[in-house]
This record gives C-alpha cells, sequence and structure tokens, in this order.
C-alpha cells in the first residue's frame, strides 16, 4: 500500500504504519501497512519513536500521524535472518493429493537463509508447478555469487614452484566491482598471508606454495566478498570454498602385526610437491623412531627414507613411499607389545622457500601392536626326563 491510494485497515489491524527505508545517499522510500497494537507499540513507540531520525523528522518531506524508520542492517549477518529448513522445500519434491500447498504468504516480513537436508541454495531456473510444495515457485533470475573453488596444487616455472588457485565464477562483468580474496587454513585467517583484490575481469587469486610454511597439516580454503571500488566500504558478507588438506599423512593409523607375519607397510602421503628453486630432482627426508621397546619391531630398510619430486603423481596430486616393518621374531613368550612408529620433525636441505615449507612439520605417529606368538621349547627336568620341541618326553 502506498500513500497515493487509500485504503481502509481491517478490524484486527487498526492502526496505519508508516515505514521508511532510506540508504546513505538515496531518496526515502515511504510505504503503509495496516498493523495491530503490539506491531505498533514494537515496531514504532520501543524501537523507532526515540530516534532522531524520527522525532527530528522534517515534515516539509513527509508529514503523518506515526513514522517507522527502519534500518537496513546486513542481511547476511547471523541474526538479521530466519532460516527455513523444511525439507519440503526441495526441487525435486512433488506436492500430492490430498497435501495443500505452502503458501509463504503467511511467512512474518525479513530476510530467510534456507538451510535443510533440502539444499541452501536458491533455484537459477523455472520450477515446475506444484514443486518445492508451491503452486508457482520462485527461482533465481541469474547465476547466484558464491560458486568459488579451491584448486591444487599447480606446478609451474619448470617444476620449480607450485601453487594453489581461489577460482571465483561470477559471469557478469562490471568494471567498477572487485572482490576480496582471504586464504584460511582450518577457517583462521594470517596476517602474514594478507588479503588480496581481484579486479575485474580478473577472477582467479593465488596462493604460493612457500606461503604453507608453518601451515601444513591443515585444510587450505579461500573466502571472498564483492564490492563496489568506488563505494568499498560497503562490501557484501563472505562466502566460503570448499578446502584441500595440504600436508603428509601416514596410513594406516593403527597395524596389527604379529611375530609370525612377514612385512606390512605403513604408506607415507604428500598432499604437495616436493620442489626446488634450482635442482629438478629434489627430495625431503623422513626420519623413524620407535616409542617403546626397539627391539620389538624392524624397519627392513632402515630408518631413513626421502621422498622426492619424482614420486609426484599429477593425475592423483600426490606422492607416495612405502615404509615396510616387520615384528622381531625373539622366541620369547613375553606378551604383546603396544609400540609408537614415530617420524622426526621435518627439515629442508636448503632446496629454497618452497621446499622451506615442509620445515617444522611433524607427521602424526602411527600406533603398531605387535602379537606375541607363543615359542616352544626343549626343557630337562632331570635324566631322562627332557621335553623336546615336540612335547614328548
Amino acid at each position: 500500500m502506498v500513500p497515493e491510494h487509500p485504503h481502509l485497515c481491517a478490524e484486527d489491524k487498526p492502526f496505519c504504519m508508516n515505514d521508511i527505508y532510506q540508504e546513505a545517499g538515496q531518496p526515502p522510500a515511504v510505504f503503509k501497512r495496516c498493523v495491530d497494537e503490539v506491531t505498533c507499540n514494537n515496531e514504532w513507540y520501543h524501537e523507532s519513536s526515540d530516534m532522531a531520525q524520527c522525532f527530528q523528522y522534517d515534515p516539509s518531506v513527509y508529514t503523518d500521524d506515526l513514522v517507522f524508520v527502519h534500518s537496513l542492517a546486513d542481511p547476511c549477518v547471523a541474526g538479521n535472518y530466519q532460516e527455513l529448513n523444511d525439507v519440503h522445500r526441495s526441487t525435486s519434491f512433488i506436492t500430492e493429493y490430498p497435501e495443500e500447498p505452502l503458501c509463504d504468504m503467511y511467512l512474518q516480513k525479513g530476510w530467510y537463509r534456507f538451510n535443510s537436508a533440502a539444499g541452501g541454495k536458491m533455484p537459477e531456473k523455472c520450477i515446475d508447478r506444484l514443486h518445492v510444495t508451491n503452486r508457482h515457485a520462485q527461482w533465481a533470475n541469474g547465476r547466484q555469487v558464491g560458486s568459488r573453488h579451491v584448486k591444487g596444487p599447480e606446478i609451474t616455472h619448470n617444476g620449480h614452484q607450485f601453487r594453489f588457485s581461489c577460482n571465483i565464477h561470477w559471469p557478469h562483468h562490471d568494471p567498477d566491482q572487485a572482490f576480496e580474496v582471504v586464504w584460511t587454513f582450518d577457517n583462521h585467517t594470517y596476517a602474514n598471508i594478507p588479503a588480496v583484490t581481484v579486479k575485474e575481469p580478473a577472477r582467479v587469486a593465488y596462493l604460493q606454495g612457500s606461503d604453507l610454511k608453518g601451515h601444513l597439516g591443515t585444510n587450505v580454503g579461500c573466502k571472498i566478498r564483492s564490492f563496489y571500488q568506488a563505494n568499498s566500504n560497503m562490501t557484501s558478507a563472505w562466502l566460503e570454498s570448499n578446502t584441500y588438506w595440504a600436508g603428509i599423512r601416514a596410513d594406516p593409523k593403527h597395524v596389527d602385526i604379529s611375530e609370525k607375519q612377514g612385512e606390512k607397510n605403513v604408506t607415507l602421503t604428500s598432499t604437495i610437491p616436493i620442489v626446488c628453486e634450482h635442482i629438478v630432482t629434489c627430495c625431503i627426508d623422513v626420519k623413524l623412531d620407535v616409542d617403546g621397546d626397539k627391539s620389538q619391531l624392524g624397519v627392513a630398510s632402515g630408518c631413513d627414507y626421502k621422498m622426492c619430486s619424482t614420486d609426484w603423481n599429477p593425475t592423483r596430486n600426490e606422492a607416495s613411499i612405502q615404509v615396510p616393518i616387520v615384528a622381531a621374531k625373539d622366541h620369547i613368550n613375553d606378551g604383546n607389545k603396544d609400540l609408537l612408529l614415530r617420524f622426526e620433525t621435518l627439515l629442508s636441505s636448503g632446496g629454497g622457500p618452497y621446499q622451506a615449507a615442509f620445515d617444522g612439520y611433524k607427521i602424526q605417529s602411527t600406533q603398531v601392536d605387535v602379537k606375541d606368538v607363543e615359542s616352544t621349547q626343549c626343557v630337562c627336568t632331570g635324566d631322562p626326563h627332557c621335553h623336546g620341541l615336540e612335547h614328548k618326553t
């Protein structure tokens, strides 16, 4: 209802309220609506009647009995929106007789966010009738901002460097638009990796592999927000990307091995490449140790291993080496042993900043349970009473 079109309010909503929406530098927009006494008391008397925008409002611009000034809070900030979590709002849901279609006209006016098993994104094309429990569903006209993806690692500079990319999928082009991109590590940001600004027509920001130093073993992601360069103080809410775990893992985390078994392998896998600044083939040294009775466990090829640039598989985006372990056969009935296969802190060997990304990183240990095997013995208790290995006297 607008002022130019008089409307008689119903008996249950006898109060006429004027809503004034105004952003900085923009002319005000005025709307009339019918409300009940409770709404009038809450939204006008308690929330806005004592605001300077109300009691100092210029009557030469607009005059009426009641004035409600609504502040335009950021709808993407938690607390400024309500959630819709009805799974029937899925585009694949079909309303069938005798179920009544859902009507949103009874929802309280405000901002809403979809958050359910049905998904959290508005459809971007026309929806068939009676889908999403509605006779005529609405959809977003055009692709929504929010499609952003971390890709990598990508090896560059003839095998001497690598990087991750934060790709912003936004099809519209405006010379004034820009995007602020921040890299995250387990959802945390760090001052030594500052935000970057991506300007039109670019749609990608990069994280160099050398910046991973001190951040290995975390989930690497990015988050973006958009703004117009002419008004950089006004930005959108942050939108987060997928994440990529960067580090070296040991698999499996737990190994059971008995004294009568042969070798078992522990696989070390790096999800980032090993590259050096000046040489094509370079390696990092992985040193092993055992916490517990070292005599119970053997490492078939020694305690020093190398993971090198030549171990990188570009199809799988990983480098892997095998560490074979074997239980010592001591022929002693000494019970099971719980050991820890431990990896010493990694140190680079002067290969440059990209190899140095591994400095200080510690691979998570692997629990090893050595199962004792009962041994037979030759025992003599007196001539000629000797028990042999076959348990005969």
